[in-house]
């Protein structure tokens, strides 16, 4: 079925674009996270850090399980006290290494931003010996 001369393919991608417009406004129910909503994560790269952003409207930071390796981001949603969301997580790889000792994290409005520093590499002189 044509609808305007499109076909119907291009008529449900405008439907999704629709919907995820309607999900990301303020009129939507943010009250309550859903396993299938896509979330969105940026990575930003600055000259000696990396910083992590990821949407989590909805979600109530007590539920939300962090961890920080030096290659990668792994977030775990943990279900709430009413089932409204969790069992999900989110694996993002890094595009370099970083020290996982400084890492930090602050949640604002749904919003978790992780900072951490890239993982700076010292090379050390080695004296030679030779052995008789």
């Amino acid at each position: 079925m044509n609808i305007s001369g499109t076909d119907s393919n291009q008529s449900w991608r405008t439907v999704q674009e629709q919907s995820r417009h309607f999900w990301n406004s303020p009129w939507a129910m943010v009250s309550q996270w859903r396993p299938d909503q896509t979330r969105d994560v940026f990575v930003y790269d600055h000259d000696q850090s990396l910083v992590v952003d990821i949407d989590l409207a909805g979600v109530n930071p007590d539920d939300v399980l962090l961890n920080v390796d030096p290659t990668r981001v792994h977030l775990e949603v943990r279900a709430d006290a009413l089932g409204r969301y969790g069992g999900d997580e989110i694996l993002v790889p890094l595009p370099f290494h970083v020290d996982p000792q400084t890492a930090e994290a602050h949640w604002s409005h749904g919003l978790l931003e992780i900072e951490v520093r890239r993982q700076v590499t010292r090379v050390r002189q080695v004296r030679l010996s030779q052995r008789t």
